[in-house]
This record gives structure tokens, sequence and C-alpha cells, in this order.
């Protein structure tokens, strides 16, 4: 293998590492609030944090489905960000239109 081979895969392998940094950095905080999701809540606070719950349960979740209306606040949300984007699609559409059609 030659020197510019050698030095082309170790800049492939270096530029794989950051990526792979990258997506983990980026990933892990999700991670984390499905783990925490899975605490009970004497676990969510506990001294040294574990990223594996001792003891998974998905109490939160139904306390999420059972005490709160929670699937109506999300249809509402959807509905509200669903709206937003037809609107800003319209806008810029009608926008585009404009900057191709007619000389500024």
């Amino acid at each position: 293998m030659s020197r510019w081979r050698a030095r082309r895969a170790a800049a492939r392998v270096l530029l794989y590492l950051a990526a792979a940094a990258l997506v983990f950095q980026a990933a892990f905080p999700f991670l984390w609030m499905a783990s925490t999701s899975l605490k009970p809540p004497g676990e969510v606070f506990a001294q040294p944090p574990a990223f594996i719950p001792e003891r998974p349960t998905l109490e939160n979740f139904r306390r999420l489905f059972g005490a709160t209306h929670f699937l109506v606040y999300f249809r509402n949300s959807v509905t509200v960000s669903g709206l937003a984007v037809l609107l800003t699609m319209l806008v810029g559409a009608a926008g585009a239109y404009s900057l191709t059609r007619y000389r500024y």
C-alpha cells in the first residue's frame, strides 16, 4: 500500500470516527430520555446516575395517558404545526413563483 493510500485511509477512518462522535453526541440526550422514562421515581435522581434502569417500569406512561389529556395536547400540537407548515409552503411557493416569473 502506498503512502498516499495509507494517508487517505487514515483520513477516512478519522472522518468516520468524528462522524460517529457527532452522532453519539446528538443521539445521547434522546437515549437518556428514553432510559429515564423507564425508571421508577426513586431511580431518576439516584447518585450516581445509571443509564440502564435496575427495575424498568411502564408506570410513567400509564400515568401520562391516564392522568393527563396528553393525546388531546398532542393532537393540538400536530394540528398547529401542520397548519404552520402548510401556510409556509403556500407563501414560499407564491414567493418562488414571483421570483421566477417577474423581473425585479
